[in-house]
């Protein structure tokens, strides 16, 4: 069976990051993306659109960006260099790696985006 050692390189994630990795089996990744989030701090350091709405704890780094109207229910943790398009959602247990991007209208529950992953417009990414 492969294991999450296998599947996943964690080169580029940042230290916080890196032990969200540590799970035997890539299922195992939800539980720690779950403790993780639990955690988020909310601050906001990064470049936010004022038609967009945080709620709850959310965690924007110095870079990252989120795009008029997109919606974070938190908690959530965008890194350095992430993108949040126009229109987007992020509900709850969502982590964008540095430069991961998500496009105009799409969706994202309880996921872990490595960096420079991308989820294009109109698309539903959930307990991935």
């Amino acid at each position: 069976m492969l294991t999450t050692a296998a599947l996943f390189d964690p080169t580029g994630l940042p230290e916080e990051l890196k032990k969200l990795l540590d799970a035997e089996y890539p299922w195992e990744i939800l539980a720690l993306l779950d403790r993780f989030t639990a955690a988020v701090p909310a601050d906001v350091a990064g470049d936010v659109h004022p038609t967009a709405v945080l709620s709850g704890s959310v965690f924007v780094a110095s870079g990252a960006k989120v795009g008029p109207h997109a919606l974070i229910e938190g908690p959530a943790w965008l890194g350095p260099g992430a993108e949040v398009g126009h229109g987007a959602y992020l509900r709850g247990g969502v982590v964008l790696a540095p430069k991961a991007k998500v496009g105009h209208a799409t969706e994202v529950k309880r996921s872990l985006l490595l960096p420079g992953a991308a989820a294009p417009h109109f698309n539903y990414v959930g307990d991935s």
